[in-house]
């Protein structure tokens, strides 16, 4: 009797090993065809008019929606089969900027879309609600290649400058960025990429150089400095109590960022003509506070963010204003383990098949 409850129970254990194995690799297998589905295209919202616009924008809606049409077109025949994912494609009314765009009166837009993977659930496969990977065209426009408008410098100079991310090299003759380096801070396996398309032999933003910089972070002192002075001279007006320390203490601090700012350009003397090429991705006042007088403030192109200025002589003037003088090409690989192979096989597409020589072409149309 013992013996045949004995049994029973292996028999019984058996089962429930057998039918979770099962169940296991039916979800395995689930996972597996959701992510070589058949992709599909499908056309998106216009998004835009929201009053940020500039008037070539705004004036020329269809032209854009028929350009976005084109590039749209590029994509799907390099990537018909946008494997394991709906691909929703929409065009993009882009903000008028006033630091970055060599000549902020002509049309920003872009090309958008998100992939969103299909996944398993219940069994089932079905469309995720939320998009796993990204392709952007932004055209006549900075948004995807990942800069930063350092719009406190305009404000306390007025001197329109921005940072660069790190360059990577090139992809079919143009350079190729990483907007956001080695991914985001909480998520370092979603991997960006970002090329600029541009016209031969030029870019739409000219290198500031190192001896420029410290010529920069001179005026950035000297313009603080003054106005510390008139707000101190303001409060002395208005009958406030001011510290004789607190004043002597602020003008020594500036006294200090100026000495060290000297002593910075004399220690990269010997390359004051060369790229300013900077650790950290931005810079205020604040940073020339921090920095000492022997810090290695710059690095390569590589590792760092470019200093630059808009080209205004970047601009053919006589194109149409809505027509596309550069573009920006951005994409996203994912590394990780949710439904990845579609990114996977969008980066293999970006670098393989996707025409962009074809892309560029359309600066001459």
């Amino acid at each position: 009797m013992k013996t045949s409850n004995k049994i029973f129970r292996i028999l019984i254990l058996f089962c429930f090993l057998v039918t979770g194995f099962d169940s296991f690799s039916q979800i395995a297998n689930c996972k597996e065809r959701a992510q070589n589905q058949q992709g599909i295209w499908k056309r998106g919202y216009y998004v835009g008019l929201d009053g940020t616009e500039n008037e070539a924008t705004t004036k020329h809606i269809k032209q854009i929606g028929a350009m976005v049409d084109t590039i749209s077109n590029m994509f799907i025949k390099a990537f018909p089969n946008p494997i394991g994912s709906e691909a929703q494609w929409s065009r993009v009314l882009m903000p008028e900027d006033s630091v970055a765009s060599p000549d902020p009166s002509i049309a920003a837009y872009m090309y958008d879309c998100p992939y969103r993977p299909f996944i398993c659930r219940d069994g089932k496969i079905i469309t995720y609600d939320n998009a796993n990977l990204w392709i952007f065209v932004d055209i006549n426009d900075y948004y995807a290649s990942g800069y930063n408008a350092l719009t406190n410098i305009k404000k306390d100079i007025g001197e329109n400058l921005f940072l660069l991310a790190p360059q990577r090299g090139t992809l079919a003759g143009y350079p190729v960025f990483e907007p956001i380096p080695n991914g985001y801070p909480d998520n370092p396996q979603e991997i960006f990429y970002s090329v600029l398309i541009h016209y031969p032999g030029k870019l739409p933003y000219i290198p500031v150089t190192k001896g420029e910089f410290f010529e920069i972070c001179q005026k950035l002192i000297d313009a603080n400095d003054l106005k510390s002075q008139k707000e101190f001279e303001w409060a002395k007006k208005s009958g406030s109590k001011i510290d004789p320390n607190v004043e002597k203490r602020s003008k020594d601090n500036y006294q200090t960022m100026r000495n060290n700012i000297a002593s910075q350009k004399k220690l990269n003397e010997k390359q004051l003509d060369q790229p300013a090429v900077l650790k950290q991705n931005g810079w205020s006042i604040g940073d020339i506070g921090n920095t000492d007088a022997t810090e290695r403030i710059f690095t390569t192109p590589n590792r760092g963010f470019q200093l630059v200025r808009p080209n205004p002589d970047y601009i053919d003037k006589s194109r149409e204003k809505w027509k596309p003088q550069f573009m920006w090409v951005k994409w996203e690989k994912s590394l990780n383990d949710f439904y990845p192979k579609n990114s996977i096989e969008a980066d293999k597409m970006m670098r393989e098949k996707f025409d962009f020589k074809a892309l560029s072409e359309l600066l001459a149309k």
